[in-house]
């Protein structure tokens, strides 16, 4: 990526914004987080797939999984 992409989540109905950096890390609340796994971890406060629980937007008001970056 070029640039920093601003990332979402909804967890029980609350929203939750991040941005995956163009090095990788993740900035959520202030701290950065190595991979988008230990970023939802900070929210949902147990091991989760970050990769499915952050979404980007790909068109406007498209939100997709950030798994698909990957790609």
């Amino acid at each position: 990526i070029s640039r920093g992409v601003t990332l979402r989540a909804v967890y029980k109905r609350k929203h939750y914004r991040a941005v995956l950096r163009r090095d990788g890390h993740i900035r959520y609340n202030g701290v950065l987080y190595e991979s988008p796994s230990a970023a939802a971890k900070a929210i949902v406060k147990r091991a989760s797939n970050g990769w499915g629980f952050w979404k980007y937007r790909k068109a406007r008001n498209q939100w997709v999984p950030l798994r698909n970056l990957k790609r």
